[in-house]
């Protein structure tokens, strides 16, 4: 056996695009999706995983990094893939809900989106 090839959807995208009222509420949807991306990309290159899609590794999948990231992320796993592949999904799926919750946290902070990304234009 030649590895694991790992995929990792996040979804629905359609919710949040019927969500949205203003632009500003799709700018954020498409931010937030692209940032629980990333978490799930870091996770899986931090532990060994070799990121196909997207293609980056490192500070470019740090929260809030210019990098933009589809609600997809595709790896490669080595046959002794440490940890084992399904301890790697669950791994993934805490880094996810992580981001969450500190997006909650910011939220309940009174971060708003204009004091966490300037004036909405």
């Amino acid at each position: 056996m030649n590895g694991y090839l790992l995929v990792v959807a996040l979804g629905p995208v359609q919710d949040f695009i019927r969500a949205a009222r203003r632009t500003r509420d799709l700018w954020f949807g498409s931010y937030m999706l692209s940032e629980l991306s990333k978490a799930a990309a870091r996770e899986i290159d931090v532990n060994g995983g070799k990121l196909i899609f997207p293609m980056a590794t490192g500070r470019e999948l740090e929260p809030d990094s210019k990098l933009l990231v589809a609600n997809q992320v595709l790896a490669e796993l080595p046959p002794s893939a440490s940890p084992p592949p399904e301890e790697l999904v669950e791994k993934v799926k805490g880094a996810v809900q992580g981001t969450i919750s500190q997006e909650r946290f910011f939220i309940a902070q009174g971060r708003s989106f204009e004091k966490r990304f300037g004036q909405a234009k």
